[in-house]
């Protein structure tokens, strides 16, 4: 059961949420905890291979309180096992070591 109508609510569950919502909700949470939190210095930080214009992997995630969060690292179904995804957490550390 995707959702379920509760008088003028809806309770949408899995794919049925759009991803904007999903977004938000993740953006909502974060930045609650930032307020929460004195002194914090959070950044976002990314980085992404491409072969030409084909994203073939990529991560992303965030620098704060003197630390590297990793929320997301892929590759591409046709390029595991080539070590694009050390590389990728090794870019993400070179360039989280350089913001202290």
């Amino acid at each position: 059961m995707a959702s379920t109508k509760v008088g003028s609510r809806e309770w949408r569950r899995d794919g049925a949420v759009p991803q904007d919502d999903l977004d938000a909700i993740r953006d909502g949470v974060i930045a609650y905890g930032r307020q929460q939190a004195q002194g914090s210095d959070a950044e976002d930080i990314a980085v992404a291979l491409y072969d030409g214009d084909e994203l073939i992997a990529g991560a992303s995630g965030r620098t704060e309180f003197q630390r590297l969060y990793v929320s997301y690292l892929w590759v591409d179904a046709d390029h595991r096992g080539e070590g694009f995804g050390g590389d990728c957490l090794r870019q993400l550390e070179a360039m989280a070591l350089k913001r202290g």
